[in-house]
């Protein structure tokens, strides 16, 4: 079933749901001047409301996930008009936020109960297909019509995914650069000398009225999300999961908790070898992991194992399990540098990768794969 391990080009769709109706159509959220926050340089994110008939709201921000993160008016009565809000960038600690997008939360009262509205419950999800140029091998520009997350991916066509280069990182309208230096995920290999050297963007819409965070020194949003001590369950996402809305399909990644990593790290090393790049004539045997912290991404689906040598498939296993220990023939490759990557590939599109290199003794020949590791600084 080799259609996930060489399927990194693919981006898997789903999804759907409708514009709400009720107390919300009574307030509009203007567009805003620039979806832009940078913490290094502004001090505040403005923003409008137009009421049009009075309503009982509160206004909050929250993150993608959902989670209050910080009270800018608390409930009461609002009249018709324009009302004003601002936003520092810090949560309710005074902290500041990380770099990820965040969305204003409106709660409504509605015949005595609370109604809570955030934007992704009726927007955002769309497949983004970003029109992509090389200017560089190792610059990659892309340009966008709409706010959207992206997902970056390097490798060998018709063979391994080697790095991947963006993890649904949110980014603005307009053009973009991901700068990359050019090697694999485990610095073994440099991707962009090979002839099958490509590259896969995609994306899938932000919901209306993000606000991008930027230039922000905080940790990184997963981990700073966990300190919140704000639970798992408040991330899920409340809506039916179908293939569309209005009649475009909407990306499986949606729907998946922007705190939990995407792709999984991968452990990859010998068994029996003490160098790390050992010269090898007959039999070896390599060990794949996931470390714990990972496994969730993949507990829940299937996943599949695929081996590829100098950036050709050589095995895989389809009903994958970690951790994984494959024994391969070093006899069947010519004398040379040769590297050897794993794919682990999810049924939901999520794939981690490793590499190690090796050497099969003899009169040295030219080989598809044989680039120099980089140099140590």
């Amino acid at each position: 079933m080799r259609r996930l391990l060489i399927g990194w080009f693919a981006a898997a769709c789903l999804a759907g749901f409708a514009i709400p109706a009720g107390a919300a159509e009574a307030v509009v959220v203007l567009p805003y001047a620039s979806p832009e926050l940078n913490l290094a340089g502004a001090k505040e994110f403005a923003f409008e409301l137009q009421v049009n008939q009075p309503v009982e709201m509160a206004v909050a921000i929250a993150t993608t996930d959902r989670d209050p993160v910080r009270e800018l008016a608390e409930l009461r009565r609002y009249e018709a008009g324009r009302h004003r809000f601002a936003w520092n960038g810090r949560d309710a600690g005074n902290a500041a936020v990380p770099n990820e997008a965040y969305f204003p939360l409106l709660s409504f009262r509605e015949g005595g109960k609370l109604r809570v509205l955030h934007p992704a419950d009726y927007s955002g999800g769309e497949v983004v297909e970003p029109r992509t140029s090389l200017s560089q091998p190792t610059s990659i520009h892309f340009r966008i019509d709409r706010p959207a997350r992206i997902l970056a991916r390097a490798g060998i066509k018709a063979g391994p995914l080697m790095r991947t280069l963006a993890v649904w990182n949110p980014y603005p309208a307009g053009s973009s650069r991901i700068v990359w230096d050019g090697y694999d995920e485990s610095r073994r290999y440099r991707v962009i000398e090979d002839s099958g050297y490509a590259v896969m963007v995609t994306g899938f819409a932000l919901p209306d009225h993000a606000i991008l965070v930027t230039g922000s020194s905080s940790e990184p949003y997963p981990r700073w999300r966990r300190k919140q001590g704000w639970p798992s369950a408040s991330a899920d996402h409340a809506m039916p999961v179908t293939a569309e809305r209005d009649g475009k399909a909407l990306s499986r990644a949606f729907f998946s908790p922007q705190y939990q990593p995407y792709d999984p790290r991968v452990t990859f090393s010998w068994v029996g070898q003490q160098r790390e790049q050992p010269t090898l004539s007959g039999p070896a045997t390599v060990r794949v992991d996931i470390p714990k912290d990972d496994r969730a991404v993949l507990e829940s689906n299937l996943f599949e194992v695929g081996f590829f040598v100098d950036g050709e498939f050589v095995s895989e296993e389809e009903q994958g399990y970690v951790p994984f220990t494959w024994r391969f023939d070093t006899g069947r490759f010519g004398a040379g540098q040769h590297v050897l990557t794993v794919n682990i590939s999810g049924f939901s599109g999520q794939v981690g990768t490793a590499s190690l290199r090796f050497k099969v003794p003899g009169p040295t020949q030219k080989h598809k794969v044989s680039r120099s590791p980089p140099k140590s600084n």
